[in-house]
């Protein structure tokens, strides 16, 4: 709920060590990223989920070796920082956003993509109104140029993790 009132709108729950749970829209990808496109989610993990031995990914999407992502993997039980990555063709570009993940605090997680799909696309990553890193095909940092769809992924290695989901935006804006 974007207005901060009430109860989360989703939660997605990872309950086994192994176990996984995607929201995505079945393969749709019907966002052309080349088009200023911005993805906004707020969301944190459940209070009763230990931040560690756990993987999120949070934003857009077309396949695995093809994204535009929040991420944090936590898999040895201590603590990890939320990176912004972009993968195009499988090659990769990770940047720390310096930020944390714990399961006390909401936060919105904001992608803005921007550029005409060639060496000029741009994707500024935000935290809490916060810019946290950039990446851009000028740079050589693997900012893909497919039709994507959001994407949300939460799973365990150890015991249950509930990612509470208040709200996901999707919109294009004129150049």
């Amino acid at each position: 709920r974007k207005d901060n009132v009430g109860p989360s709108l989703l939660l997605l729950t990872a309950e086994s060590a192994g176990d996984s749970v995607t929201l995505h829209w079945g393969g749709k990808r019907s966002y052309d990223v080349t088009f200023n496109t911005i993805f906004e989610v707020r969301c944190k993990l459940a209070a009763a989920s230990s931040p560690t031995y756990v993987r999120i990914e949070l934003g857009l999407r077309y396949d695995a070796t093809n994204k535009i992502v929040f991420r944090v993997f936590e898999d040895v039980g201590g603590s990890a920082n939320w990176k912004t990555v972009t993968y195009s063709g499988g090659a990769s570009t990770v940047k720390d956003t310096g930020v944390a993940l714990t399961n006390t605090k909401w936060h919105t997680f904001r992608i803005v993509c921007q550029g005409t799909g060639g060496s000029d696309s741009r994707v500024d990553f935000f935290i809490d109104g916060n810019l946290v890193a950039t990446h851009s095909n000028t740079n050589g940092e693997n900012v893909p140029t497919e039709y994507l769809e959001p994407y949300l992924f939460i799973t365990t290695a150890s015991g249950t993790k509930m990612l509470c989901v208040d709200y996901v935006e999707l919109m294009q804006i004129a150049a």
